[in-house]
């Protein structure tokens, strides 16, 4: 028995040694180089300097007409983001109110984020997630044409508007305007002061100086109509913001790359015309722009929080139909 154990030692004696040797060799080894890992920051994606707008006839071909006319944009601009929209659940119960409807004439609407009101022939139509509001009066329009004075119609929609918003800024953009409007018409006629029977305000929003655009009526944030009787015949509020978050900032077109792409990127804002004129007009393979203005402005793309540097060209329409004024954007972003 003690022969066997005698036996064993050495072979224990040895694993021990083996043991430490291994031990011994992961001490003093050199240590490995490992390979660097350089982290690569999760990028945002940055806002897209498209327009959202999509074109009415996508095959059309524009052509410009310049008229000498040039613009002189900066280098760069920010874009922004609308953080709080104009309009919220409060400010439409505001608005439903000073117009006079009550919730007894709140109708049931598909979506949560709708509200719809109906008075006889008045009705308003509000939507949070769109940003917007329309209200329109269906009854008779008045056969007396003329407006004498205008200044009490403006203090009451300077009114309106302090009362919608309040500590929120709003621009009259330009003039107020005249049409002779018939019961169904979609696009009234524009005519002088004294042959009208409507009358329209609009007002804008600006962003770092210059104009935020929207797809409304007259491309305003807030447009008020009043008939020759003073009642109030439409509003309509889209776009706006309550709040904005400064963005990314981007290199912009010059006035030579703007020459170059405007014609590929150019998508109709607004036409002032009749529904069969604009019918007309989409179906045209080639249209001209007789262009009277060229701005930089802000546009606040339709379904979405963003608003992206454009450029606005403004103009009369030819083509194989009546001479239409019109206006155009073109993104101003470097793609």
């Amino acid at each position: 028995m003690n022969l066997l154990k005698n036996r064993r030692l050495p072979i224990i004696s040895l694993g021990i040694v083996t043991v430490l040797a291994i031990i011994l060799y992961l001490i003093l080894r050199p240590a490995p180089t490992l390979p660097i890992i350089t982290l690569t920051p999760t990028v945002t994606p940055g806002v897209i300097p498209t327009l959202g707008l999509v074109p009415a006839n996508p095959n059309q071909r524009l052509i410009i007409n310049w008229n000498n006319l040039t613009v002189v944009p900066p280098d760069k601009l920010t874009f922004y983001t609308i953080i709080r929209p104009l309009l919220n659940d409060q400010a439409i119960g505001v608005v439903a109110t000073a117009l006079g409807f009550r919730e007894t004439d709140a109708k049931t609407t598909l979506q949560k984020t709708s509200k719809l009101y109906v008075q006889g022939n008045r009705s308003l139509f509000a939507s949070t997630s769109q940003n917007q509001v329309q209200f329109a009066d269906s009854g008779p329009l008045p056969t007396k044409v003329g407006f004498e004075n205008i200044s009490a119609l403006e203090q009451r929609t300077i009114a309106y508007l302090n009362q919608f918003f309040k500590n929120i800024s709003f621009t009259k953009t330009g003039n107020a305007e005249y049409f002779l409007g018939r019961l169904g018409d979609y696009y009234p006629q524009i005519v002088t002061r004294e042959k009208a029977n409507l009358i329209r305000f609009s007002f804008q929003q600006t962003i770092a100086g210059y104009p935020l655009l929207t797809e409304a009526t007259k491309n305003a944030i807030v447009v008020f109509t009043y008939d020759s009787n003073s009642s109030l015949r439409s509003l309509e509020i889209s776009g706006g913001y309550g709040q904005t978050e400064t963005g990314q900032t981007v290199s912009l077109l010059d006035f030579d790359s703007l020459r170059q792409t405007a014609t590929r990127l150019a998508v109709s804002l607004s036409l002032e015309t009749t529904v069969d004129n604009k019918s007309l007009i989409d179906s045209q393979l080639v249209v001209t722009l007789d262009l009277a203005d060229i701005s930089l402005v802000y546009f606040a793309k339709p379904e979405s929080n963003q608003i992206v540097p454009a450029f606005l060209l403004k103009g009369t329409l030819k083509g194989n139909f009546p001479d239409t004024p019109a206006t155009y954007l073109v993104p101003a972003a470097q793609l």
